[in-house]
């Protein structure tokens, strides 16, 4: 067969393949390596394997970028888990490029094998590398550009005027001497709500529910990803008994603290971020002070009269076919508007 010929027919086998909504296709390095395992183990003469049998990784991946570009196709992506590394070279000397890593594969097309045992362990993680066919300016997407944290804010149910703040073991707000609320980044598909409850428990041991989105913060970091911070309100599970334990490996102390004490701490101090970020969660100690206060005004009625608008969630399907194992997106929403528009949806 010439190189012409072999050009009218796929290089890569299609189970090796998928392609989307944006001409693009993806090639799993994983299921390739699988597949020439068990062609090896075929008949050599099976006419079905006489396309490209011959033909070394990188003559191949050459054949199919040829065939990919005739066809139209524009970005390509190649997934590479630990077992199929040594071609990494190979396709960098094609043209492609580091885009990320995946720690999980949430792919549909080719889920996870487990091998028929539900208790297997995750896939390690997968690097994709990426390539822009034609011959225009590059419209793949950047890889990750931001990493995601949350700052936890609970405020004393006997006296709100106070905040449970954490000392860090090390790091830079130990070095400071800086007590701080329960702060930490979110795990892969992790949910803010769900971030802010699992480092509320780890730093402190302490279940709450959150209440509402005070503030959130963009900061950028020159030479790494930029970050998101969400300031969340929650509220104690247990109100009632209250028995905090600090995170062995990370948290040297725990304590209430007037939140007052927690704005004015030298750290903060010349910082007009930190003193307007500070002043929310100051006013919404305030607000919860004053509702307590009103032991004659109805909770429901105290909240509306004194407590800051806030950002709430909802849990929604996304719909259009998109929800993989029931997956949820959360949509963070006014407070005003969450329960009272959501549920005419």
């Amino acid at each position: 067969m010439t190189a012409e010929e072999s050009l009218e027919l796929p290089p890569f086998d299609e189970s090796v393949v998928s392609y989307d909504h944006y001409n693009g296709v993806t090639l799993y390095l994983g299921e390739y390596l699988n597949w020439v395992t068990r062609q090896s183990e075929m008949d050599r003469d099976n006419p079905t394997r006489s396309l490209n049998s011959d033909l070394s990784f990188p003559q191949l991946l050459d054949r199919a970028l040829q065939f990919w570009k005739a066809e139209g196709r524009k970005g390509i992506w190649i997934h590479v888990p630990p077992t199929a590394s040594h071609w990494v070279p190979d396709c960098v000397q094609a043209g492609f490029d580091f885009h990320k890593v995946l720690r999980e594969d949430h792919d549909s097309n080719h889920p996870p094998q487990t091998n028929g045992d539900d208790n297997s362990n995750p896939p390690p993680p997968t690097l994709v590398l990426s390539k822009w066919l034609p011959d225009t300016p590059s419209k793949l997407p950047l890889g990750p550009t931001h990493q995601v944290g949350v700052g936890v804010v609970v405020l004393n149910p006997a006296d709100p005027s106070q905040m449970l703040c954490v000392k860090e073991q090390s790091g830079p707000a130990a070095a400071f001497d800086l007590w701080k609320m329960p702060t930490g980044l979110l795990d892969p598909c992790e949910d803010i709500p769900e971030a802010a409850v699992r480092e509320l428990q780890e730093e402190t041991g302490l279940h709450g529910t959150l209440q509402g989105i005070i503030c959130f913060r963009q900061a950028h970091r020159p030479g790494s990803n930029s970050d998101l911070f969400f300031v969340c309100h929650m509220k104690l599970n247990n109100p009632e008994c209250i028995q905090w334990t600090p995170q062995e490996d990370e948290i040297a102390d725990i304590q209430w603290m007037s939140v007052q004490q927690f704005c004015n701490q030298d750290r903060w101090q010349g910082s007009p971020l930190y003193t307007t970020m500070n002043n929310c969660i100051l006013q919404v100690s305030q607000a919860a002070v004053s509702a307590k206060t009103e032991r004659n005004v109805d909770v429901s009625e105290a909240a509306k009269r004194h407590w800051l608008p806030m950002i709430e969630h909802e849990q929604l399907e996304v719909g259009f076919g998109r929800d993989f194992n029931n997956m949820t997106n959360a949509l963070f929403l006014p407070a005003s508007i969450t329960k009272q528009d959501s549920s005419k949806l």
